[in-house]
């Protein structure tokens, strides 16, 4: 900007110049009188000093960037040949400056009593340059022909091809579908710098999808200000052109804030007609109620039990088959419940080891009030009215791909009650993932945002599976550790393993460990290591 301002008033004064010494009659009085003013009056010098300053700043761009291609990076040689031929350019230009002066039309300026003042601020001014600009005196970085940060790499033909800007170009990602894990300690920028980038350039490329962002309020670092992840996606989606809007929704799940929240039921019958999904969802569920939980019998009979229940509301009152309603009847006493799924043959098969201990008499009492109290103490944390309104009813359909009503959801969690979202969150996730299962759809994005507060299995197998469904799968964590207590060293690997585009931040020691042992032979591996690096800066 700096240089556009000194080559438009270099411009305007060589034009009034021309005006002056080619003897044209000037009837424009506005213009007569600008002429004057330059030539003849004070402000001669000014403007003398702007066209001069011009020339100065140009002529040491040019020259540092010639230094600056000639010899390496911090070399002390450099700075000092650049000091002395600018101290020779300028000796010699203010020679042929006060040559200039006596050759033209400043008058002004050639009285004694301005001329020596005006040569000597010329040359202080113009000999400080190199100081004022010190900092902008930077090596050429030479390329490498080999480097993926390159336009040859990008393929821009393709539909689904995004490319992050970085500090020497764009890094293609030619296949988000091979999946995107993103390793970096807090505050190293894994959202701001990489995460942020990926969505802007999907959704600007219409893709739909769907986003968990762990902190939907946000943490204001301003208090007049909040930030949060579903806001920055909120707002690319606002960017896109008109038409594109009216053919992608734009959906958002809140459990604190109902005003900014759609309704959605995710054990509407139409998601659990396979009982194998009815498996998977219970499962998904109480894993995430007790984390670190073994598969005990409390476990499979508070399984089998929350089972039969969902099955009778699913067969004989479709309409009330929500979350809901079955942690209501899960609060009632255990004689009227297990009284209405007995009315159901298909809930009693679910259920039968629970009717066997009821049925026991004595001898089964205490085995049945462990039962009862394990089953009631896991569903405790879910009853929290704002959890049974944004479940109460299907607003939302989670196969957001589907062609005719692709939709863009963001489902946001808040730390203080993570324990109670989270479960629900984790079953939303793993019917919407099963949902966008399907050809001929519309290229999607699942990203996950601080993926270790969530527990989804068979995450692992998600990524080869979505990919052949157009599904990029995007995975953000702090750092290994994590993802292992929550998913297991088995777990975590797979993951790792499956999400091919990796990107590494500042992270802790075992983490740092991982990230070298995938940079230790191998060009490439170095080249991936400048790329990452260029791309934090």
């Amino acid at each position: 900007m700096l240089t556009f301002y000194l080559f438009l008033a270099l411009f305007l004064f060589q034009l009034l110049y021309c005006v002056k010494i080619s003897r044209i009659c000037i009837n424009d009085r506005y213009l007569k009188w600008a002429v004057d003013l330059v030539f003849y009056s004070g402000f001669g010098c000014y403007t003398r000093l702007i066209l001069v300053g011009s020339i100065y700043f140009l002529a040491w761009d040019r020259l540092k960037l010639f230094l600056s291609k000639s010899f390496g990076k911090n070399n002390n040689f450099t700075s000092i040949v650049l000091i002395f031929l600018w101290l020779i350019f300028t000796f010699c230009f203010i020679i042929f400056e006060r040559t200039c002066i006596y050759l033209s039309s400043y008058d002004f300026i050639k009285s004694r009593e301005w001329l020596i003042p005006y040569l000597f601020i010329l040359f202080f001014a113009s000999f400080s340059i190199p100081f004022w600009f010190n900092r902008d005196i930077k090596p050429s970085v030479k390329k490498d022909k080999n480097s993926i940060i390159s336009p040859k790499f990008y393929d821009k033909k393709s539909p689904f091809s995004i490319a992050l800007p970085t500090k020497n170009g764009l890094l293609p990602i030619n296949n988000p579908h091979r999946g995107i894990y993103i390793l970096g300690g807090p505050g190293s920028g894994k959202t701001r710098y990489v995460l942020e980038p990926i969505l802007y350039e999907m959704i600007r490329k219409s893709y739909c999808g769907l986003v968990y962002d762990y902190d939907f309020e946000g943490t204001p670092v301003n208090p007049k200000k909040s930030y949060c992840l579903s806001k920055f996606v909120y707002n690319c989606y606002l960017q896109l052109p008109e038409r594109d809007r009216k053919n992608i929704a734009f959906k958002t799940i809140n459990f604190t804030d109902l005003n900014k929240s759609s309704r959605i039921n995710p054990i509407d019958p139409i998601y659990i007609s396979d009982r194998a999904y009815l498996e998977e969802n219970v499962t998904v569920l109480l894993k995430n109620l007790n984390p670190g939980g073994k598969d005990d019998f409390w476990y499979l009979s508070t399984k089998s039990l929350l089972k039969g229940i969902i099955v009778y509301l699913s067969n004989q009152a479709k309409s009330c088959c929500t979350l809901p309603h079955v942690l209501t009847l899960a609060t009632k006493p255990i004689d009227k419940t297990l009284g209405l799924i007995e009315q159901d043959p298909e809930a009693y098969s679910y259920s039968s080891s629970i009717f066997d201990a009821y049925r026991g008499g004595d001898k089964s009492s205490s085995q049945l009030i462990s039962i009862i109290a394990s089953f009631k103490t896991s569903l405790q944390p879910l009853i929290d009215k704002n959890l049974f309104w944004v479940l109460s009813k299907n607003e939302i359909k989670l196969n957001i791909n589907d062609n005719i009503a692709p939709t863009i959801l963001c489902i946001g969690n808040f730390p203080p009650a993570k324990s109670a979202f989270s479960p629900v969150i984790s079953l939303l996730i793993t019917i919407c993932f099963k949902s966008m299962y399907g050809h001929n759809r519309t290229k999607s994005f699942v990203a996950i945002d601080e993926l270790p507060t969530l527990y989804i299995p068979g995450l692992s197998e998600v990524p080869a599976t979505a990919r052949k469904y157009g599904i990029s799968t995007i995975s953000c964590i702090q750092s290994n550790a994590q993802l292992e207590d929550t998913y297991g060293n088995i777990g975590a690997k797979k993951i790792q393993g499956t999400l091919s585009n990796q990107f590494m931040g500042n992270c802790g020691v075992e983490s740092s460990r991982y990230a070298s042992s995938l940079f230790w032979q191998g060009r490439t591996y170095g080249q991936i290591y400048k790329f990452l690096r260029n791309l934090s800066q």
